[in-house]
């Protein structure tokens, strides 16, 4: 009884660990994205790190290949890729032309969840960021909030 117990404790203090190791991914499998720039976003209202980490763990249980279609989109229109608390959204780059279509991998969200996270996370835990990307040559606009 007391072996069920303490493996039990140690599976519940271990959770945390694993969880914020789920935006890290796998940072030796490249994907087809380079992020460019980076802004903080972040406010007292904006999404709490775990809430970012509960995403990451959502798009590192997923297959792994994305495709974006954002002909005909507006810049500055954002377009949901992942919906969670913390969600990510994509948008047309400065002055990327039509067709715009791309692919992207898991590894491509987790880097800027992970960016967004080492670079603009506030000491009460929360985040939130903007920045720009070229995905197979396309510009385009990415958001963490």
């Amino acid at each position: 009884m007391h072996t069920s117990a303490f493996l039990s404790s140690l599976l519940v203090s271990l959770l945390p660990a694993a969880t914020a190791q789920w935006c890290k991914g796998q940072p030796n499998k490249p994907g087809y994205c380079t992020p460019q720039t980076w802004t903080n976003l972040t406010t007292a209202d904006s999404p709490k790190t775990g809430e970012c980490e509960d995403a990451c763990w959502g798009v590192a249980s997923d297959a792994g290949d994305w495709g974006a279609n954002l002909t005909g989109v507006a810049a500055g229109q954002r377009r949901s890729v992942v919906g969670y608390a913390c969600g990510f959204s994509l948008g047309r780059g400065p002055n990327q032309p039509d067709p715009l279509e791309f692919d992207f991998q898991n590894q491509d969200i987790l880097d800027i969840y992970q960016g967004a996270i080492d670079r603009f996370a506030t000491a009460d835990g929360r985040v939130a960021a903007t920045g720009t990307m070229v995905c197979q040559g396309k510009s385009l606009q990415w958001w963490v909030d």
